[in-house]
């Protein structure tokens, strides 16, 4: 197991803030407010929720991150990160299949987030709300209300 390290949480939050656009950070901020309210005493968990779109949306690399996170952090962030060419429901039945809770919990705030800013009934509300209901059972919560 990888020692408790206080920097990790405050290091992705500075990697994020200089990686990520406004509209991006501000998604990622939200994921992390979610999964802070969720998890507050996990840290780790929340270092991934501020970086999850940092690999899939900037120049950064995994390597990059690994300079200041754990090698299991990196790891999540991978199974975060949707590869070209793989199908969206492919990427969703990564995070059952992984067996890596902590990846699935963040996916799980990352759909919310997303989820709850779309309106009912468009195409990207419905692509949410069905990956909500796979991934969902296998985080032990249910699909979140629709405002």
């Amino acid at each position: 197991m990888t020692p408790f390290n206080p920097d990790t949480l405050p290091r992705a939050i500075r990697f994020a803030e200089l990686m990520l656009d406004e509209e991006t950070l501000a998604h990622s901020h939200d994921v992390l407010a979610r999964v802070a309210e969720d998890a507050p005493n996990d840290t780790d968990v929340q270092a991934v929720a501020i970086l999850h779109d940092v690999i899939e949306d900037t120049t950064a690399t995994l390597a990059d991150v690994a300079t200041f996170v754990s090698p299991m952090l990196v790891e999540r962030l991978s199974l975060l990160t949707h590869p070209p060419g793989m199908s969206y429901n492919d990427y969703i039945e990564r995070f059952v299949h992984s067996g890596d809770y902590g990846a699935a919990f963040v996916k799980f705030h990352d759909l919310s987030a997303n989820y709850a800013r779309n309106e009912r009934g468009s195409k990207r509300f419905q692509k949410y709300q069905r990956a909500l209901e796979r991934i969902t059972p296998f985080v032990g919560r249910g699909v979140p209300d629709h405002d």
